[in-house]
């Protein structure tokens, strides 16, 4: 499935939902509320993301979130929100070999 994601919008996840998807341009993925499970096709991990953290997602690679025993809140921001912001990058501990 294709989504074109406006980065000005966000997901609410209910318990143990998936989504599946492309994106066709790089933006960051930021964990409001709840527990989140990520893999990025090509990647070579898989990440846990709780509630403040966030990853930037690179353009047109298949991405898979899906949530833990809770609901989740993910906002999607453009990286420029990301440098302003002082957002952490790409998120790089808590991997889990895939």
């Amino acid at each position: 499935m294709r989504i074109k994601i406006d980065v000005t919008q966000s997901m609410t996840l209910s318990p143990g939902q998936l989504v599946s998807m492309t994106v066709e341009a790089a933006f960051t993925l930021r964990i409001e509320v709840g527990l989140v499970w990520l893999t990025i096709e090509g990647d070579g991990f898989d990440y846990w993301l709780g509630a403040g953290e966030n990853v930037v997602l690179p353009a047109a690679r298949h991405i898979v979130i899906e949530t833990e025993k809770t609901f989740s809140h993910i906002a999607f921001l453009s990286c420029a929100d990301e440098e302003e912001n002082k957002l952490p990058g790409r998120l790089d501990r808590d991997v889990v070999t895939a």
